[in-house]
């Protein structure tokens, strides 16, 4: 299940993040992502907007089609 939310094609990809996970936070996360037919970046990418839409810091379009509700 792919994600209907896509980046901003003006939106290039070009920061790197490291970060450290246990070994079972990463086997879920790698099983989930095979299971939408996404890369595990693609999964947190989409995660972490989730989270900047739900804090308000994204608009309310993107925040809607994110699927997040409003919580006013």
């Amino acid at each position: 299940m792919k994600s209907s939310v896509e980046l901003n094609p003006r939106d290039e990809l070009t920061e790197n993040l490291n970060i450290r996970l246990s070994k079972n936070d990463l086997a879920l996360l790698n099983k989930i992502s095979r299971m939408r037919g996404q890369s595990s970046s693609d999964f947190i990418r989409l995660a972490m907007r989730r989270e900047f839409a739900r804090l308000g810091f994204l608009g309310e379009e993107e925040r809607q089609a994110l699927g997040v509700p409003n919580e006013k």
